[in-house]
């Protein structure tokens, strides 16, 4: 297993991963009649709208078995959503639709989210302009291939001049808690049954990237 750039062939792929890591890293199949729905809200509009900024675990046959993405400046990432991603998906699923009764309770909560995304917290982005989303199925985690999707993005996002990335949590999610404190990130809020992590990221005077988890300004 190796890591690598996206590719526009591995979208399907990458929804599939996505599904199969929604239920606090667990397969949440089960949970959606709707399954693209996650990964039209979560994924599709990092691969569409930040290719450049997307990397895949290879299993060594050229299906990914994982990814992480990410948004360089998070306020213009969201700007962006609301002219060109999310008016296409409210159209698709309308907000008051009743789809007799196919749409599962997960699968209406997205709905919502497409109708509301949550905003950014003014707090986290002042110092942590950036954020990603990563998975991994079961098969690609423990051989470090977690530790390694960050670090490169962490790089690419240092090499742009970003000061700093953070991703948000379940409160309940214990395992993605852990992998993110174990990479680095610090708590930086926590409310609504969420956490926000972050990592600073800082620029060599030589021009090579790195990251740093040096707590943020107060």
């Amino acid at each position: 297993m190796f890591v690598r750039r996206f590719a526009e062939p591995d979208t399907p792929a990458l929804y599939d991963v996505c599904l199969r890591t929604a239920d606090a890293g667990d397969d949440a199949t089960h949970l959606h009649n709707e399954p693209s729905l996650l990964g039209h809200v979560w994924l599709g509009s990092y691969l569409a709208l930040a290719p450049e900024l997307a990397w895949v675990v290879d299993g060594g046959s050229g299906r990914p078995l994982g990814y992480v993405v990410g948004a360089l400046d998070t306020i213009a990432f969201e700007e962006t959503l609301e002219r060109t991603w999310w008016p296409d998906l409210r159209a698709l699923y309308p907000e008051t639709a009743h789809r007799d009764g196919m749409l599962t309770s997960a699968d209406e909560k997205l709905i919502r989210t497409i109708h509301h995304p949550y905003p950014h917290q003014r707090q986290v982005v002042e110092d942590h302009p950036s954020h990603l989303h990563i998975d991994l199925l079961p098969e690609a985690q423990g051989a470090g291939l977690g530790r390694a999707l960050i670090d490169t993005l962490c790089a690419a996002l240092a090499a742009r001049g970003s000061t700093g990335v953070f991703v948000s949590v379940g409160a309940l999610n214990t395992r993605a808690l852990a992998f993110y404190r174990h990479v680095a990130f610090v708590d930086l809020l926590a409310n609504d049954g969420a956490v926000w992590l972050g990592r600073r990221l800082i620029r060599h005077a030589a021009g090579a990237p790195s990251a740093t988890s040096r707590p943020p300004r107060r």
